[in-house]
């Protein structure tokens, strides 16, 4: 594997410095086109929820596929919960050999 384009940018610097191109479009807008150009007016989403349904207490189904299926649907039901992370002591990131940041 060549990691020679997997190097850092220098302070200043930027390897996209025109950014996203405009006119670009997000992987969710072009789902939804995709979805909509498929049957038009159809709800997908209980297509969706059928096949997690299926795949979450089907007999076919490996138990890690299960537990991704139920874990999918409590996403969506329940929120993905919130996690954060107290600390009262400074903390040193070593971003590079010859870089440290205190934060």
């Amino acid at each position: 594997m060549n990691n020679e384009n997997l190097k850092p940018c220098k302070p200043g610097e930027t390897h996209n410095p025109n950014g996203r191109p405009k006119g670009a479009r997000s992987f969710k807008t072009v789902l939804k086109e995709m979805l909509a150009g498929i049957d038009n007016g159809k709800d997908w989403g209980n297509p969706i929820a059928e096949q997690l349904v299926k795949i979450a207490f089907g007999k076919d189904s490996s138990d890690a596929d299960k537990l991704k299926a139920m874990a999918q649907m409590l996403d969506r039901q329940e929120g993905k919960p919130q996690q954060s992370v107290e600390t009262s002591n400074a903390v040193t990131v070593k971003f590079d050999s010859e870089l440290e940041k205190d934060i």
